[in-house]
């Protein structure tokens, strides 16, 4: 255990003074860096930072722009011991060191969540307990406690260096039987990734062999060992993600997003958008009542919760859940506060007690209108090299929708986009009239040289010719698309 500066120009203080009381935060990036700047304004309360491994700088910097997180001491885990209820003690001696008044403890990202059970249950601070901590991280043990408590999900094999080919055969053979379209296609992932790191859809056995031979033993992003991976019946259907968050027991779902995912860059689920969610939409109740009995199964009781569901032929099945907030650096939280009136964020301090000018008491069980219509764009890169510029930029924010972005600046190394850690950016849209969402959504898409997602058109264009489209299908996957107008990326290819 080692005190270690703030990476981001705010050195840890030695024996800091505890005047307010302190809440604190393991692995605040993304949004768990917003969610810290906003415990810090509130001005009521201090926050020590706790990082639960030795992070690449890259990641340490994996926060938004323009915020200012001064902590009152950052301490670092040692998670290479691998003794871990001694490296855990040592964690725990630290912050007891501090001398502080602690009122909560919050994962602010992936990686952190088991460290942040296993601070709650030492210090009697709201929680989860640490019985079930594997479960809520490891991808694995994830669905394999659904099955124990009779929740539906994916049928699945643990898969490690060692796991010989004719199990991996048997496996998709059994698939095959299983899928009524007799393709018997598996999804293979990583234990405890997140963003969709090395999520790949293995067609054939030999797709299985090279992803296990590839894959096991490699680090994800998180700098995590892949000492095995899970592979996964592919599960068809729409995908969703619903948030929530939780007090005692009580879940309440504060958004719910359908994702649009395609094929690209060799990947087979790259994130090109996402929605909010009517909730008079038919798969509203069924997608919050499945969520809330996989947090039951999961002994997610205190804080937000990110839940990825299919909604398939057969019912909702889960992909995976973060016991921690929305990811995309907090983009979403403008955006759900003007279409449904409070955000993930303010939602989940107030479930532990903190303030955030939202009362977790008064929210409904499940958001019951919106507002407003919000889009969101995953902008995706087919290509290697230096922005030379964004082209198209202010025609994007000329939209009639167009309320924000977070797009990489000319200068930028850009790269193939497989995941969410390699998206370029990110437009955010929002507007009354869902025909001019929709509509503007695909000229995103197409600025940036892809076709718009059919399913998402507007009623009165879905099917019909696009005016002089020029298209190409890349390696059987996307179509592209090139209005003659050039592209939002201005590339110098390598």
């Amino acid at each position: 255990m080692e005190e270690v500066s703030n990476t981001r120009g705010n050195e840890a203080v030695g024996t800091p003074s505890c005047a307010m009381p302190v809440v604190i935060v393991v692995d605040p990036f993304s949004s768990g860096a917003y969610m810290t700047s906003e415990i810090l304004q509130s001005g009521q309360y201090d926050v020590v930072r706790v990082l639960s491994r030795s992070f690449p700088q890259a990641q340490l910097d994996f926060v938004p722009p323009g915020l200012c997180l001064k902590y009152l001491a950052t301490l670092q885990h040692d998670s290479d011991n691998p003794d871990e209820p001694s490296a855990w003690s040592r964690t725990f001696a630290a912050l007891q060191k501090l001398d502080c008044m602690y009122v909560a403890v919050i994962a602010g990202s992936e990686p952190g969540v088991n460290l942040t059970d296993a601070i709650a249950e030492h210090f009697q601070l709201p929680g989860n307990g640490s019985k079930l901590s594997p479960c809520r991280r490891d991808k694995f043990l994830m669905i394999d406690r659904l099955h124990e408590c009779k929740v539906d999900a994916a049928h699945q094999l643990l898969v490690n260096a060692s796991t010989p080919v004719t199990t991996l055969h048997q496996f998709m053979e059994e698939q095959r039987l299983r899928d009524p379209t007799g393709n018997g296609w598996i999804v293979a992932k990583p234990l405890n990734s997140c963003g969709g790191d090395d999520v790949r859809l293995c067609c054939s056995i030999d797709d299985a062999r090279r992803y296990q031979e590839r894959v096991v033993g490699l680090h994800n992003q998180y700098g995590i060992l892949n000492s095995a991976v899970v592979f996964q019946e592919f599960l068809v259907g729409t995908e969703y993600v619903v948030d929530t968050v939780s007090r005692a027991g009580n879940h309440k779902v504060v958004a719910v997003w359908e994702y649009d995912k395609r094929p690209m860059n060799g990947a087979p689920f790259v994130y090109f958008g996402q929605r909010l969610m009517q909730p008079v939409a038919p798969e509203f109740v069924p997608l919050c009542d499945y969520t809330c009995s996989v947090l039951d199964a999961l002994g997610i009781r205190f804080g937000p919760c990110h839940v990825e569901v299919k909604l398939t032929a057969a019912g909702p099945r889960l992909v995976e859940v973060g016991a921690r907030l929305h990811g995309v650096r907090a983009s979403w939280v403008p955006l759900a506060n003007e279409a449904i009136g409070y955000d993930q964020i303010s939602a989940g301090l107030s479930a532990y007690g903190l303030a955030s000018g939202t009362d977790f008491d008064e929210l409904p069980d499940r958001y019951k209108e919106l507002k407003t219509h919000v889009f969101q764009v995953f902008l995706v890169s087919s290509c290697h090299g230096q922005l030379r510029s964004l082209p198209r930029l202010d025609e994007v924010r000329q939209l009639r929708s167009w309320h924000s972005d977070a797009i990489v600046s000319p200068g930028a190394l850009m790269k193939p986009t497989v995941d969410g850690w390699s998206s370029p950016g990110i437009v955010s849209l929002l507007h009354a009239d869902p025909t001019v969402l929709l509509a503007d959504y695909t000229k995103v898409l197409h600025a940036s040289g892809f076709r718009g997602n059919p399913k998402w058109e507007p009623p009165e264009t879905r099917g019909q010719e696009e005016p002089n489209p020029v298209t190409q299908n890349l390696n059987g996957e996307l179509e592209f698309y090139n209005d003659g107008l050039g592209v939002l990326f201005d590339v110098d290819v390598l």
